[in-house]
């Protein structure tokens, strides 16, 4: 195959995704506390232990105002985060600054169907060395669905991490 066919095969395979996305039909991994039904169809997840935690989460995140003293928080009452394994095995684990960011600002679980999500990077010059840092950019999704899906999260608390 040419360089000039291989790039037309790309261009329909990225149309086609994209055409799932808009239906609302792609499907990615989910964060936990979500899952797919049997008809394919997102849900929340059945486990009342998850989503009591994932809850508690946003419920500490809303008392206390900051990601780290939610972390805080959570070690104080001794409590770990769900993490689902690649065999869909669900592990609590202890909760860290990133892992809270990443569960605060996911906009799946406020019931939005979001793609196109893309981590921006910004480099930093400190003391004549370039360090990167990744950063969650909403503005540059190519497309946001609102879902009937009960939210486990509000825009409004996503919006402000």
């Amino acid at each position: 195959m040419s360089e000039a066919e291989l790039h037309v095969l790309k261009a329909r395979l990225r149309v086609g995704i994209l055409n799932k996305v808009r239906r609302g039909e792609y499907r990615c991994p989910l964060p936990t506390g979500l899952v797919y039904d049997e008809a394919g169809n997102v849900a929340l997840d059945p486990d009342m232990q998850i989503r009591d935690t994932i809850a508690h989460l946003f419920e500490t995140f809303s008392r206390v105002g900051s990601a780290c003293q939610t972390v805080k928080a959570f070690r104080r009452e001794g409590l770990g985060l769900p993490s689902r394994l690649r065999g869909s095995a669900t592990v609590f684990r202890p909760l860290t600054a990133s892992t809270a960011v990443r569960v605060l600002s996911n906009p799946r679980l406020a019931g939005a169907y979001v793609y196109g999500l893309r981590l921006v990077t910004s480099w930093l010059q400190i003391d004549s060395r370039s360090n990167s840092r990744a950063v969650n950019s909403h503005r540059g999704c190519q497309l946001i669905l609102t879902t009937m899906l009960s939210p486990l999260a509000s825009f409004s608390v996503i919006r402000t991490i």
